[in-house]
């Protein structure tokens, strides 16, 4: 077996210093995760928004077509029929 020897301070001094850019990245990457989240959380709610805009829309387009057919119908039929 090789000797072991004692760690030196610069050694010692190195890892303390991975040691704190790794907490520092990690600090760094949960941040961002959070921003992440909030970026995902208000870009659902405005799905959510633009989803409901559509389905009113679709909904007043499907209204307005059957009113006008309606509307159409009768007044070919009145038509016609004098």
């Amino acid at each position: 077996m090789m000797d072991e020897q004692p760690l030196t301070q610069r050694e010692v001094g190195k890892f303390e210093q991975v040691l704190q850019d790794m907490k520092h990245r990690a600090r760094n990457d949960r941040q961002i995760i959070i921003l992440l989240q909030n970026e995902i959380e208000e870009l659902q709610k405005e799905f959510v928004k633009m989803k409901t805009r559509v389905y009113t829309a679709g909904t007043i387009i499907v209204v307005v077509g059957s009113t006008l057919a309606w509307l159409i119908e009768v007044i070919l039929l009145n038509s016609s029929s004098s």
